[in-house]
């Protein structure tokens, strides 16, 4: 059996089991997306996570929540940190895409 469709045949179980499945799956997906890029920008800035909480004007403890995705990051704090990188930030809606 080919991997895609052992992937497919869990997910249909999983979803058969417990019917918001998708919906937390892509809420837990994009909230490890936003995790991993907030790490990203803060490795590129070459700073420790003190540093760089400082430098974007956050706790150094909330900064690691964020980065563990223990926390939701508000809007205003994706684009702070965006803009404190030199980026902006630019919010895609899609389908839901498994």
């Amino acid at each position: 059996m080919a991997v895609s469709s052992i992937r497919e045949e869990t997910f249909t179980t999983l979803a058969s089991r417990y019917p918001k499945f998708k919906e937390d799956l892509a809420r837990e997906l994009a909230m490890h997306r936003a995790s991993l890029r907030i790490i990203k920008l803060r490795i590129e800035s070459n700073l420790s996570k003190a540093e760089y909480a400082k430098k974007v004007g956050i706790e150094r403890t909330n900064l690691s929540r964020l980065e563990k995705g223990k926390i939701n990051p508000k809007l205003s704090t994706l684009i702070e940190l965006a803009h404190q990188n030199g980026y902006e930030v630019d919010i895609q809606l899609k389908p839901f895409g498994y």
